[in-house]
Order: structure tokens, then sequence, then C-alpha cells
């Protein structure tokens, strides 16, 4: 599942580096539920207020808990760090007032599920009152 993780994280920075472009080819295979329609929430966002997200950001997640039987699901819980991953304005390049106003190194939790046959992220929250 932590590479259904690591997916949901790539696929949301490329998207977010341009929200006007055809979403990337993994947005539907790794990311349902709340994780998809929050990730889109976001594209939507960027693209009506011109701004994009500039980098990557840095995530180290683990595994905080699994069930395997019945309805296989997991918990993650990261640190996510946007220290290099920035909003910006399209149109001047310069970082958005709002990028210097939050904690750049939040911690998250995410929920997976395993669907047909692999795992999906379902729920990614930031906890952006909980620096790590």
């Amino acid at each position: 599942m932590l590479a259904a993780y690591d997916s949901y994280w790539d696929v949301s920075a490329q998207a977010l580096a341009d929200p006007s472009a055809p979403l990337p080819d993994d947005f539907d295979r790794y990311i349902v539920d709340k994780a998809r329609s929050g990730l889109a929430e976001s594209l939507l966002w960027a693209e009506q207020n011109d701004v994009v997200m500039v980098g990557a950001p840095v995530i180290s997640p683990t595994v905080d808990s699994i069930v395997i039987e019945g309805e296989r699901t997991a918990h993650v819980v990261d640190c996510v760090d946007s220290t290099d991953w920035v909003l910006t304005h399209r149109a001047t390049g310069e970082p958005a007032s709002s990028a210097s106003q939050q904690n750049l190194r939040v911690t998250a939790d995410a929920w997976a599920v395993f669907y047909e046959d692999r795992w999906v992220i379902r729920e990614v929250t930031l906890n952006r009152d909980q620096p790590c």
C-alpha cells in the first residue's frame, strides 16, 4: 500500500504543476473516494486562481496499522515536507502570499483499501496544525 501512497503524491505533484493539463495516467488507478475528490477540488481551485505548485513534497510514510482479513484496509502516517513544493502564481512565477503562512512540515493520515487487484488511497488528511 505504500506504493499506492507514493503514487498519490507523485500524481498530486504532477497534476498540481499544471492544473489545466490532462490528468496524469494514474489519477484514477490509485486514488479513489475522498482522496480523489479532494485532489480534484485542489486542481479546480488552483486553475481558478491561476496558481501552480512548483517542486514536489518530500514524504516519509509508515504503515500504522493494517487489516488483512475481510475488507483489507491500512492506515498510513506521514510527515509531509512541502519546503520545496511551493504555491506559485502561474503568470509571474512568484510564490503566492499564502504559501508562507503555513507550516511546511505537517503530519498526514491516509487510509487505504485493497480494491480489485491493488491498494488504493481512499482518504488523505493533512493535519496543518500538527507540525512534524
